[in-house]
């Protein structure tokens, strides 16, 4: 039994050290590494809808102008690419609150790290909630609105909140069937361009619907936050550093690339 299980590990290292080689830079995975808790019931789970809302908010001083690749994110490549890694399990439906139709919200400042604060969630809810009919997305009629906070500025990180918790409660001069709503922001992100973006979200979803730990691994030096097993080693790969190649090759980690190399 020894055997087969060093036997194992051993192809499993092997097997991601030759595919990472299509890469400029060699994915060097942690011997020990263990498949996140739910990886096996993401294969098996029920299709699923995600009905996600959404609020872009940007720094002041800025422009305020959302990029061209803003849109065909949200609309195109995150749906698709949660369906294509889950066979189509998991179907996520974002709603993005915005400004106007190509504007963000404006923040009061600058955010820090792993925070948009306090102050700036008030201040773009505020601003939302003037125009915003809150009620419309308390899908469960619960009074209560789940939020995805995020933003575009310099600085990539983000915080996922599980199991009820969150960061900030707003309520809304709109009334649902149990009173005014309130809108909860539960997680958050912050890119400072599309592929960096892309990547912030996907491992922040992977923690808040699908409860996948951060694992150890290796990219270019050793860090042990980004890893998430299946969907943060390819936002990373392929995605944090800028390199162009999120959108066109699964990485190791893949859930449908795993099945298929008998991985799971």
């Amino acid at each position: 039994m020894k055997k087969l299980k060093l036997f194992s590990a051993m192809f499993f290292i092997i097997s991601a050290q030759l595919f990472a080689q299509g890469f400029s830079d060699i994915v060097h995975v942690n011997p020990n590494y263990q498949p996140a808790k739910n990886l096996n019931g993401v294969m098996t789970l029920t299709q699923e809808t995600i009905k996600e809302v959404v609020i872009i908010a940007m720094d002041p001083g800025s422009s305020f102008v959302l990029p061209d690749w803003f849109d065909p994110l949200f609309e195109l490549h995150l749906p698709q690419y949660f369906s294509q890694s889950t066979h189509a399990n998991f179907i996520y439906q974002p709603t993005v609150l915005k400004r106007d139709a190509t504007h963000a919200y404006e923040m009061l400042t600058v955010p820090s790290q792993h925070s948009h604060g306090t102050n700036n969630m008030q201040y773009v809810l505020q601003t939302a909630d003037a125009t915003v009919n809150f009620a419309l997305y308390d899908w469960n009629n619960d009074g209560i609105v789940e939020l995805h906070f995020t933003s575009i500025g310099p600085g990539n990180w983000g915080v996922a909140y599980v199991g009820g918790w969150y960061s900030y409660e707003y309520i809304t001069n709109d009334q649902g069937s149990n009173g005014l709503i309130k809108v909860r922001v539960n997680h958050e992100s912050r890119g400072i361009n599309r592929d960096n973006y892309y990547g912030v979200i996907v491992h922040e979803d992977g923690h808040f619907y699908f409860g996948f730990d951060d694992q150890e691994h290796e990219y270019l030096t050793t860090f042990n936050h980004w890893g998430l097993g299946s969907f943060d080693a390819m936002s990373h790969i392929l995605g944090f550093y800028d390199d162009q190649r999120v959108f066109t090759q699964p990485s190791p980690y893949n859930p449908t690339y795993s099945a298929v190399k008998g991985w799971i």
